[in-house]
């Protein structure tokens, strides 16, 4: 078995079809995947609850630490704002626990005495957890499945926990290995030696693997996008795909898949969920702990449309690839890189000097490497067409720049003139885009208002209706 792994693999990846068109004896997995898959061969119960029953155990830990501690740290927030403050003692507590964390590790402040008092009265465990019991095991010498493992060639920047893993499964005798990259002589490649630090590059003009295409408003883009055939590129980066799929509707095109996210709560909801959480674990049925993890969740969303056969091979995240892809396209390229939440960036210096010795946190540099590698999948995984998509507006706001068309651009500007976009040496490679004039037609204005002394309604147009 083969299992193509990435901690951030988020859904769909990309996979060459072409090469491999039945995945018969491949999965495609990130850490809870892996986990999962050796668990299953080794006979290892470690049984995670779904996000409701932990929320709901956790809420009911926090309130009993809170009846024998009633001016703890947190009381002023969790007399406003049970929920909420719960839900982030939860995060912070477990991502504690993914680096070792107990509640009789070191305390070097009164927010983890807090979460140490919390903790007495707290039993679940979480994935984090589940990992650290899975390499426990693997280092035991537990049965194992004959499996081969394709990751990333950087994955000496993954968590502490997950690069343990992935060395343990090695002493084990499992194939660990990356996924090759063939080496291009293009523009593609020479943009990707710039991104990891070297000088001296120049772009050659005549080269037309790498391009910049821009347009005045988000809306143009769309309507350009969809009209674009599935088989121009391979690979189609789309994080929110609502809007796209919208015009794919209106232009008949094959629809690719969506959800609408963002959907605003009404208060009776959150009020219901404060009102079951409140009840004893015991009482809460399945649907009210599918309601509270719907209502607790960072991005409520809701299905929009299912994707269609033919339709265009969308992404969610540009680190999704499996396999070398020859043309990409990054439609939101222009909102991609922004400054990424480091996992442990919650501690206090104080906080992450008492727990140096005692538990194994990510490295901020480290974990800032994964997150640049992540970045620059798409330029490492295409090979003969790259295209990035800016934008110059959206609505009346300007658009938001990547950091890396930022960097790109102070790396090619002109030493005399660096405000001179035109004489940038990245400029040649912009490529202003619009709908064609030809594909616009005059309509007739429908009207069909009443006059204001109208005393009945009488609609002229009826071939409308």
């Amino acid at each position: 078995m083969e299992l193509f792994y990435n901690p951030f693999f988020t859904g769909q990846a990309y996979v060459n079809l072409a090469k491999s068109p039945v995945l018969f004896d491949a999965k495609i997995v990130n850490t809870r995947g892996l986990c999962s898959i050796i668990a299953l061969h080794a006979g290892i119960c470690s049984e995670v609850f779904d996000y409701g029953k932990r929320f709901v155990d956790y809420f009911s830990a926090t309130k009993k630490y809170m009846a024998k501690n009633p001016h703890s740290i947190i009381e002023s927030s969790f007399n406003i704002d049970k929920l909420n403050t719960v839900k982030k003692c939860l995060e912070w507590r477990d991502a504690l626990a993914a680096a070792g964390w107990n509640k009789n590790s070191p305390a070097p402040s009164e927010r983890i005495k807090l979460l140490c008092g919390i903790e007495e009265y707290f039993h679940d465990k979480s994935y984090g957890e589940q990992l650290l019991k899975i390499i426990e095991a693997v280092q035991n010498g537990c049965r194992l499945p004959d499996f081969k493992i394709v990751t990333a060639s950087y994955y000496e920047y993954f968590s502490p926990a997950e690069v343990r893993l992935l060395e343990a499964l090695k002493k084990r005798g499992v194939c660990v290995t990356d996924k090759e990259t063939e080496e291009q002589n293009n523009n593609i490649s020479k943009i990707l030696s710039v991104l990891n630090g070297k000088e001296n590059v120049e772009l050659n003009l005549n080269d037309e693997s790498f391009e910049i295409w821009n347009f005045a408003e988000k809306d143009e883009a769309l309507k350009y996008l969809s009209r674009l055939e599935s088989n121009e590129f391979d690979v189609w980066i789309n994080a929110d795909n609502k809007e796209f799929d919208n015009w794919h509707y209106l232009e008949g095109k094959k629809l690719s898949g969506s959800q609408i996210s963002g959907v605003p709560l009404p208060p009776e909801k959150i009020d219901e969920a404060l009102a079951i959480a409140e009840k004893d674990s015991d009482e809460i049925s399945g649907s009210e702990m599918e309601f509270l993890t719907e209502v607790l969740s960072s991005s409520n969303s809701i299905n929009q449309y299912p994707a269609q056969v033919g339709c265009k091979n969308i992404i969610n995240s540009f680190s999704d690839f499996c396999d070398l892809a020859e043309k990409t396209i990054w439609c939101d390229f222009y909102q991609s890189g922004q400054v990424e939440k480091l996992t442990y960036s919650f501690l206090s210096p104080v906080e992450k000097d008492g727990f140096r010795e005692s538990l194994s946190l990510w490295d901020e540099k480290k974990e800032r490497k994964y997150l640049r590698n992540l970045l620059l999948t798409p330029f490492s995984k295409t090979q003969k067409k790259l295209v990035l998509v800016t934008l110059d507006k959206i609505g009346s706001a300007d658009a938001p720049k990547s950091p890396v068309f930022i960097q790109l651009k102070k790396y090619f500007e002109d030493k005399k003139e660096p405000n001179n976009f035109k004489k940038n040496k990245i400029y040649p490679f912009v490529k202003q885009k619009k709908i064609a004039q030809d594909l616009y037609e005059d309509i007739n204005k429908i009207d069909n208002r009443m006059e204001s002394k109208q005393e009945f309604i009488h609609i002229k147009n009826t071939e409308y209706i």
